[in-house]
């Protein structure tokens, strides 16, 4: 297991070390300094974010794109993520052993069906970014001159 944490350096970040250290994870868990580059998704299966203050969360775009599964609880994320898969969103009221549930379910996904929400995903961002719809105005903007 691999744990990166991101958190900003404030309380709370030096409240998740002393956490990491008393519950002896502090080996398993890298906590960044400076936001982590794209590439670092490949390491993972999972990408979770329980974070509260993400409007719409950068690391949930980035880990689509890199055709990582990407599970939160935040309410910006909801529509896009169900929109690949309801197993993808916790509701931030659900208990901790609810999510927990919901987290062991994904990981037990078989393989096949985990590269198809993959693939949802990875088409999801290709094909409904900005970028592909600000292309796609441009286009007509110029086919009309």
């Amino acid at each position: 297991l691999l744990l990166l944490a991101y958190p900003k350096k404030n309380q709370y970040f030096f409240q998740l070390k002393d956490l990491a250290l008393s519950i002896g994870l502090q080996k398993n868990i890298i906590f960044l300094e400076n936001t982590p580059p794209p590439e670092i998704y490949w390491l993972a299966d999972l990408v979770i974010s329980f974070s509260k203050k993400e409007t719409l969360s950068m690391v949930m775009l980035e880990a689509l794109t890199c055709g990582r599964l990407f599970f939160s609880t935040h309410q910006s994320t909801k529509i896009i993520l169900e929109s690949i898969s309801p197993l993808l969103y916790g509701k931030e009221t659900q208990s901790v052993n609810a999510l927990a549930n919901s987290v062991e379910q994904l990981f037990d996904l078989p393989s096949r069906q985990k590269q198809a929400l993959t693939k949802n995903a990875v088409h999801l961002m290709q094909n409904y970014s900005w970028q592909k719809k600000s292309d796609l105005l441009m286009k007509e903007i110029l086919t009309l001159e």
